[in-house]
């Protein structure tokens, strides 16, 4: 998971620039160690890591439900 940088008192345009610059370096790593198709293309859209971002700085509680029928799937 890429995480944000935390310039919260920059301006909304210097802060994207951070969000941008960070994402980009994490998704340059993540190119390296997994092939295109075994990544989600949630995972290329920055959009939807701001929404999981925000969502967890307002959240006290985060659960992750799982289907452990085939827990293989999930290493």
């Amino acid at each position: 998971m890429p995480a944000r940088p935390a310039e919260y008192g920059a301006h909304a345009a210097a802060q994207e620039a951070l969000e941008r610059a960070a994402f980009d370096a994490w998704l340059e790593s993540v190119h390296g160690r997994y092939s295109l198709d075994a990544l989600s293309p949630f995972e290329h859209n920055l959009e939807v890591w701001r929404q999981l971002w925000r969502v967890l700085e307002r959240s006290e509680l985060v659960v992750q439900i799982v289907d452990a029928r085939n827990c293989l799937l999930y290493t």
